[in-house]
């Protein structure tokens, strides 16, 4: 159900290092438009077309958190665009759904993702922090094991 897919994404969100406060706040986002939708009753059919956009986006949402989630420093930073992308397109589908239902989307979500993605930028150039993400040998062998990866 919907519901339950709403509350595992919830769980999901806490798993996303630094960015974590924007997939919160795309959490909230859907939260809101879950309920909008609801009360959307009077207009069955409309209601059912935005029910089916709404659950491919909390099903590709729920993918990406699970696909990044916890994941090593490096990987993070290799990673870095591509979150940044996804979770830009993720909240511009929720705000195309708001539209499509005549409701403006009243949270900007626009600058919550760029300072989270700064927050990862400063992490690299502090080497203290960057020592500190790689103290146990796990994290240096997963490190090591991705920019193999990545090179080959």
């Amino acid at each position: 159900s919907i519901e339950r897919a709403l509350s595992r994404v919830r769980q999901l969100c806490s798993q996303m290092n630094e960015f974590q406060t924007s997939c919160e706040r795309l959490y909230g986002r859907l939260q809101s438009l879950f309920k909008e939708i609801l009360s959307a009753q009077q207009r069955p059919l409309a209601t059912r077309e935005s029910l089916v956009r709404y659950a491919k986006i909390l099903s590709l949402y729920q993918r990406f958190l699970v696909c990044h989630r916890a994941k090593g420093f490096v990987h993070r930073v290799i990673a870095h665009q591509t979150l940044v992308g996804e979770l830009r397109r993720l909240n511009e589908d929720v705000s195309v759904l708001f539209n499509s239902m005549g409701i403006e989307p009243h949270t900007d979500w626009q600058d919550p993702v760029e300072k989270d993605s700064r927050v990862l930028s400063v992490m690299t150039s502090d080497t203290s922090a960057v020592l500190h993400e790689l103290q146990e040998p796990r994290a240096q062998v997963e490190a090591w094991l991705t920019l193999k990866f990545e090179v080959e």
